[in-house]
């Protein structure tokens, strides 16, 4: 698991965007623990879609050095 390796070389979060009119990949990354932190307003230049900036934490067990 990604998150996994990265959390064990001192990675303590991950940040993504998501276009708002994308709810299966909203709800995929909610099940994997993002929470949506904010709106990227018009950011996708194509059809000026917002974005769902989402954040997911790691757990102090992944986070080893």
């Amino acid at each position: 698991y990604i998150f996994n390796h990265f959390g064990e070389r001192g990675v303590s979060s991950f940040y993504l965007e998501v276009r708002s009119k994308n709810p299966p990949a909203l709800n995929l990354y909610k099940k994997m623990g993002f929470i949506p932190i904010g709106v990227r307003k018009g950011y996708y230049s194509d059809t000026k879609d917002d974005a769902i900036v989402m954040k997911l934490e790691l757990r102090d067990e992944e986070k080893r050095v």
